[in-house]
Protein backbone atom coordinates (compact mmCIF):
# COMPACT_ATOMS: atom_id res chain seq x y z
CA UNK A 1 0.00 0.00 0.00
CA UNK A 2 1.09 3.01 -1.02
CA UNK A 3 2.49 5.08 2.51
CA UNK A 4 1.20 9.28 2.77
CA UNK A 5 3.60 11.34 2.14
CA UNK A 6 4.75 13.42 5.59
CA UNK A 7 6.36 16.71 5.54
CA UNK A 8 8.18 17.54 8.80
CA UNK A 9 8.89 20.86 9.96
CA UNK A 10 12.13 20.95 12.30
CA UNK A 11 14.97 18.65 11.86
CA UNK A 12 15.69 18.75 15.92
CA UNK A 13 15.55 15.57 18.61
CA UNK A 14 11.77 15.69 17.85
CA UNK A 15 11.45 15.89 13.64
CA UNK A 16 14.54 13.30 14.45
CA UNK A 17 12.39 10.61 16.02
CA UNK A 18 9.69 10.69 14.27
CA UNK A 19 11.38 10.42 10.68
CA UNK A 20 13.33 7.95 12.22
CA UNK A 21 10.54 5.77 13.29
CA UNK A 22 8.44 6.82 10.30
CA UNK A 23 10.96 5.94 7.83
CA UNK A 24 11.32 2.17 9.73
CA UNK A 25 8.34 1.92 8.67
CA UNK A 26 8.45 1.90 4.96
CA UNK A 27 7.65 6.32 4.91
CA UNK A 28 9.39 8.66 3.00
CA UNK A 29 9.10 11.54 5.29
CA UNK A 30 10.37 15.18 4.11
CA UNK A 31 12.43 17.21 6.55
CA UNK A 32 11.75 20.98 5.85
CA UNK A 33 14.82 22.82 8.34
CA UNK A 34 15.33 26.61 8.13
CA UNK A 35 18.76 26.48 9.50
CA UNK A 36 22.06 25.07 7.88
CA UNK A 37 22.16 21.67 9.42
CA UNK A 38 20.19 19.46 11.83
CA UNK A 39 20.36 19.32 15.26
CA UNK A 40 18.35 22.33 16.46
CA UNK A 41 19.12 23.37 19.97
CA UNK A 42 21.54 20.41 19.97
CA UNK A 43 23.58 22.44 18.46
CA UNK A 44 27.73 23.10 17.68
CA UNK A 45 29.23 26.12 17.11
CA UNK A 46 32.33 25.80 14.85
CA UNK A 47 34.75 28.54 14.90
CA UNK A 48 37.29 28.38 11.93
CA UNK A 49 37.95 24.87 13.02
CA UNK A 50 39.90 26.71 15.82
CA UNK A 51 37.30 26.26 18.80
CA UNK A 52 34.20 24.53 19.08
CA UNK A 53 30.98 25.62 21.37
CA UNK A 54 28.22 23.05 22.37
CA UNK A 55 26.21 25.96 23.06
CA UNK A 56 22.76 24.58 23.09
CA UNK A 57 21.76 21.22 24.80
CA UNK A 58 24.94 20.61 26.93
CA UNK A 59 24.17 16.24 26.91
CA UNK A 60 20.98 14.40 27.08
CA UNK A 61 20.06 11.11 29.39
CA UNK A 62 18.37 8.25 29.45
CA UNK A 63 15.65 6.94 31.68
CA UNK A 64 14.06 3.80 30.65
CA UNK A 65 12.51 3.02 33.99
CA UNK A 66 10.11 6.06 33.77
CA UNK A 67 6.58 5.17 32.69
CA UNK A 68 6.35 8.59 30.52
CA UNK A 69 9.47 7.44 28.46
CA UNK A 70 9.60 4.45 25.82
CA UNK A 71 11.94 1.72 26.03
CA UNK A 72 12.71 2.83 22.67
CA UNK A 73 15.16 5.46 23.82
CA UNK A 74 17.20 3.27 24.25
CA UNK A 75 17.23 2.75 20.61
CA UNK A 76 18.64 6.49 20.33
CA UNK A 77 22.15 5.42 21.69
CA UNK A 78 22.65 2.15 20.31
CA UNK A 79 21.80 3.26 16.85
CA UNK A 80 24.10 6.59 17.04
CA UNK A 81 26.90 4.56 19.10
CA UNK A 82 27.14 2.02 15.92
CA UNK A 83 27.84 5.16 14.21
CA UNK A 84 30.11 6.11 16.88
CA UNK A 85 28.12 9.38 17.02
CA UNK A 86 28.01 9.76 20.92
CA UNK A 87 29.77 8.90 24.06
CA UNK A 88 29.43 9.19 27.41
CA UNK A 89 30.72 12.19 28.79
CA UNK A 90 31.84 11.84 32.96
CA UNK A 91 32.54 15.38 33.65
CA UNK A 92 34.43 16.68 37.04
CA UNK A 93 31.27 18.01 38.97
CA UNK A 94 31.98 21.37 41.58
CA UNK A 95 30.96 21.09 45.14
CA UNK A 96 27.96 22.58 44.58
CA UNK A 97 26.81 19.89 41.82
CA UNK A 98 27.45 16.80 43.49
CA UNK A 99 27.95 13.76 41.89
CA UNK A 100 25.95 12.41 39.39
CA UNK A 101 23.63 8.94 39.54
CA UNK A 102 22.19 9.11 35.81
CA UNK A 103 25.02 8.44 32.83
CA UNK A 104 25.41 12.00 30.73
CA UNK A 105 25.29 11.43 26.66
CA UNK A 106 26.94 13.68 24.07
CA UNK A 107 27.13 13.81 20.63
CA UNK A 108 30.65 13.12 18.93
CA UNK A 109 32.24 15.29 17.68
CA UNK A 110 29.56 17.52 17.76
CA UNK A 111 26.21 17.46 19.33
CA UNK A 112 24.12 17.00 16.80
CA UNK A 113 26.52 13.85 15.20
CA UNK A 114 24.32 11.16 16.98
CA UNK A 115 20.76 12.38 15.00
CA UNK A 116 22.01 12.27 12.05
CA UNK A 117 21.88 8.90 11.54
CA UNK A 118 18.28 8.63 12.41
CA UNK A 119 17.82 11.02 9.55
CA UNK A 120 19.43 8.34 7.17
CA UNK A 121 16.13 7.88 5.07
CA UNK A 122 14.52 10.69 5.65
CA UNK A 123 14.70 13.49 2.79
CA UNK A 124 16.00 16.62 4.14
CA UNK A 125 15.84 20.49 3.30
CA UNK A 126 17.36 22.81 4.30
CA UNK A 127 17.49 26.84 4.17
CA UNK A 128 13.61 26.73 3.79
CA UNK A 129 11.33 28.13 6.78
CA UNK A 130 7.57 27.19 6.07
CA UNK A 131 5.70 30.09 6.49
CA UNK A 132 2.41 29.50 5.98
CA UNK A 133 -0.01 26.01 5.49
CA UNK A 134 -3.39 25.87 4.05
CA UNK A 135 -5.77 23.11 2.97
CA UNK A 136 -6.67 22.74 -1.17
CA UNK A 137 -8.14 19.13 -2.24
CA UNK A 138 -7.08 17.15 0.78
CA UNK A 139 -3.69 18.36 1.02
CA UNK A 140 -1.73 20.54 2.71
CA UNK A 141 0.14 23.07 0.89
CA UNK A 142 3.39 24.21 2.49
CA UNK A 143 4.75 27.57 1.66
CA UNK A 144 8.28 28.89 2.78
CA UNK A 145 10.08 31.95 2.35
CA UNK A 146 11.02 31.28 -1.48
CA UNK A 147 7.78 30.03 -2.49
CA UNK A 148 5.28 27.01 -3.01
CA UNK A 149 7.51 23.95 -1.36
CA UNK A 150 4.99 21.00 -2.08
CA UNK A 151 1.59 19.50 -1.34
CA UNK A 152 1.73 16.68 1.24
CA UNK A 153 -1.18 14.40 3.41
CA UNK A 154 0.40 15.16 6.84
CA UNK A 155 2.52 17.36 8.32
CA UNK A 156 4.00 17.10 11.78
CA UNK A 157 5.28 20.59 13.24
CA UNK A 158 8.63 20.50 15.65
CA UNK A 159 8.56 24.37 15.73
CA UNK A 160 8.52 26.02 19.62
CA UNK A 161 5.15 26.39 20.89
CA UNK A 162 5.00 30.37 20.54
CA UNK A 163 6.00 29.97 16.34
CA UNK A 164 3.63 26.88 15.98
CA UNK A 165 0.79 28.71 17.49
CA UNK A 166 1.03 31.50 14.90
CA UNK A 167 1.27 29.02 11.69
CA UNK A 168 -1.51 27.28 12.91
CA UNK A 169 -3.96 29.71 14.21
CA UNK A 170 -6.11 29.34 11.56
CA UNK A 171 -6.12 25.47 10.81
CA UNK A 172 -5.78 23.92 14.04
CA UNK A 173 -9.11 23.65 16.49
CA UNK A 174 -7.30 23.28 19.62
CA UNK A 175 -4.23 25.61 18.89
CA UNK A 176 -5.59 27.72 22.18
CA UNK A 177 -4.44 25.60 24.11
CA UNK A 178 -0.62 26.52 23.09
CA UNK A 179 -1.39 29.25 25.42
CA UNK A 180 -0.57 27.35 28.52
CA UNK A 181 3.06 26.60 27.72
CA UNK A 182 5.44 29.04 28.55
CA UNK A 183 8.96 28.84 26.97
CA UNK A 184 12.26 30.60 28.43
CA UNK A 185 14.59 32.04 27.02
CA UNK A 186 18.83 31.68 27.64
CA UNK A 187 21.71 33.68 26.50
CA UNK A 188 24.94 31.49 25.82
CA UNK A 189 28.68 32.41 25.69
CA UNK A 190 30.97 30.95 24.29
CA UNK A 191 34.59 31.63 25.40
CA UNK A 192 37.99 30.64 25.04
CA UNK A 193 40.76 31.38 27.16
CA UNK A 194 44.41 31.85 26.64
CA UNK A 195 45.72 29.95 29.38
CA UNK A 196 43.36 27.06 31.40
CA UNK A 197 41.41 28.38 34.02
CA UNK A 198 41.93 27.27 37.27
CA UNK A 199 38.54 26.05 37.88
CA UNK A 200 38.78 22.32 39.26
CA UNK A 201 35.50 21.05 38.26
CA UNK A 202 34.30 20.62 34.34
CA UNK A 203 30.75 21.64 35.15
CA UNK A 204 29.02 24.08 37.48
CA UNK A 205 25.35 25.30 38.47
CA UNK A 206 23.84 27.04 40.50
CA UNK A 207 20.05 28.14 41.18
CA UNK A 208 20.96 31.07 43.12
CA UNK A 209 23.71 32.83 40.44
CA UNK A 210 22.77 34.86 37.25
CA UNK A 211 25.05 32.08 35.49
CA UNK A 212 22.89 29.09 35.24
CA UNK A 213 25.33 26.50 34.00
CA UNK A 214 29.05 26.38 33.31
CA UNK A 215 30.66 23.41 31.34
CA UNK A 216 34.31 23.00 30.45
CA UNK A 217 33.54 22.25 26.64
CA UNK A 218 36.87 20.88 26.02
CA UNK A 219 36.20 18.20 28.48
CA UNK A 220 33.60 16.21 26.26
CA UNK A 221 34.82 13.13 24.46
CA UNK A 222 36.29 14.14 21.11
CA UNK A 223 36.57 17.56 21.54
CA UNK A 224 39.58 19.47 20.40
CA UNK A 225 41.65 19.13 24.21
CA UNK A 226 44.47 21.92 23.24
CA UNK A 227 42.02 25.17 23.79
CA UNK A 228 40.11 26.16 27.27
CA UNK A 229 36.99 26.62 26.21
CA UNK A 230 33.84 27.73 28.23
CA UNK A 231 30.10 27.31 27.65
CA UNK A 232 28.24 29.69 30.17
CA UNK A 233 24.47 29.60 30.08
CA UNK A 234 22.67 33.07 31.72
CA UNK A 235 19.57 32.33 33.83
CA UNK A 236 16.20 32.35 32.49
CA UNK A 237 15.30 35.63 34.43
CA UNK A 238 18.70 37.62 33.69
CA UNK A 239 18.06 36.18 29.81
CA UNK A 240 14.81 37.83 30.06
CA UNK A 241 15.66 40.97 31.37
CA UNK A 242 18.41 41.68 28.73
CA UNK A 243 16.48 39.65 25.86
CA UNK A 244 17.32 42.68 23.56
CA UNK A 245 20.73 43.50 24.64
CA UNK A 246 23.76 42.66 21.78
CA UNK A 247 25.83 39.80 21.67
CA UNK A 248 28.55 42.35 22.26
CA UNK A 249 26.98 43.51 25.75
CA UNK A 250 26.10 40.64 26.99
CA UNK A 251 29.38 38.75 26.35
CA UNK A 252 30.90 41.18 28.53
CA UNK A 253 28.34 41.18 31.08
CA UNK A 254 28.87 37.40 31.41
CA UNK A 255 32.18 37.55 31.45
CA UNK A 256 31.83 39.39 34.41
CA UNK A 257 29.35 37.54 36.24
CA UNK A 258 32.31 34.38 35.24
CA UNK A 259 35.15 36.14 36.70
CA UNK A 260 32.52 36.55 40.21
CA UNK A 261 32.23 32.84 40.40
CA UNK A 262 35.55 31.95 41.97
CA UNK A 263 36.38 36.14 42.30
CA UNK A 264 39.75 35.63 40.23
CA UNK A 265 40.81 37.47 37.44
CA UNK A 266 40.47 35.77 34.25
CA UNK A 267 43.34 35.25 31.75
CA UNK A 268 42.75 36.81 28.13
CA UNK A 269 40.11 35.19 26.03
CA UNK A 270 40.80 34.18 22.48
CA UNK A 271 37.79 33.92 21.56
CA UNK A 272 34.35 35.17 22.75
CA UNK A 273 30.83 35.37 21.57
CA UNK A 274 26.83 35.39 22.54
CA UNK A 275 24.26 33.32 21.46
CA UNK A 276 20.86 34.06 21.97
CA UNK A 277 17.80 31.30 22.17
CA UNK A 278 15.04 32.98 21.99
CA UNK A 279 13.10 29.53 23.30
CA UNK A 280 15.33 27.52 24.96
CA UNK A 281 13.39 25.61 27.71
CA UNK A 282 9.53 25.03 28.81
CA UNK A 283 8.44 26.25 32.21
CA UNK A 284 4.91 25.26 31.76
CA UNK A 285 4.36 22.12 29.96
CA UNK A 286 1.00 20.99 27.11
CA UNK A 287 0.98 17.67 29.56
CA UNK A 288 0.63 15.72 26.03
CA UNK A 289 2.73 14.50 23.36
CA UNK A 290 1.18 16.67 20.72
CA UNK A 291 -2.04 17.95 19.32
CA UNK A 292 -3.33 17.44 16.37
CA UNK A 293 -6.49 17.71 14.22
CA UNK A 294 -9.63 15.48 13.88
CA UNK A 295 -8.50 12.97 11.00
CA UNK A 296 -5.05 13.13 12.25
CA UNK A 297 -3.37 14.47 9.31
CA UNK A 298 -1.61 17.38 11.33
CA UNK A 299 0.64 16.84 14.16
CA UNK A 300 2.32 19.87 16.28
CA UNK A 301 4.97 18.12 18.33
CA UNK A 302 8.08 19.54 20.52
CA UNK A 303 9.75 18.66 23.89
CA UNK A 304 7.63 21.52 25.27
CA UNK A 305 5.23 19.22 25.12
CA UNK A 306 6.52 16.79 28.25
CA UNK A 307 9.25 18.55 29.28
CA UNK A 308 12.37 20.48 28.89
CA UNK A 309 14.74 17.18 28.22
CA UNK A 310 16.19 15.53 25.13
CA UNK A 311 14.42 12.53 26.25
CA UNK A 312 10.91 14.71 25.75
CA UNK A 313 10.99 15.76 22.39
CA UNK A 314 12.46 12.34 21.19
CA UNK A 315 9.13 10.84 23.21
CA UNK A 316 7.12 13.29 21.68
CA UNK A 317 8.09 12.56 17.88
CA UNK A 318 7.84 9.35 18.74
CA UNK A 319 4.23 9.22 19.86
CA UNK A 320 2.89 11.17 16.29
CA UNK A 321 5.05 8.10 14.40
CA UNK A 322 3.14 5.65 16.39
CA UNK A 323 -0.04 7.82 15.65
CA UNK A 324 0.90 8.33 12.25
CA UNK A 325 1.66 4.24 11.93
CA UNK A 326 -1.38 2.84 13.33
CA UNK A 327 -3.66 5.25 11.35
CA UNK A 328 -2.97 3.37 8.29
Amino acid sequence: MKKPTVAIIGAGITGASCAYHLSAHGFNPSVFEKSRGVGGRLATRNIDNQFFFDHGAQYYTIKNSELSLLTKLSLLTKTACKRDACAEWVPKPAENVGQYNKSMFVGTPKMNSFLKPLFADAHLIFKEEITRINMEENSWNLKSSEGLVDKFDIVVSTIPAPQAKILFEDILAEVQLLDKVVMLPCWALMVAFETPLNFEFDIWRSENSNISWLSRNSSKPQRVQSQDAWVCHANPKWSSENIDKSREEVCQAMIAMLADIQGCKLPKTLFEIAHRWRYAQAANILGQPYLTNNNKTLYVAGDWCLGSRVEAGFESGLSVAQSIISNL
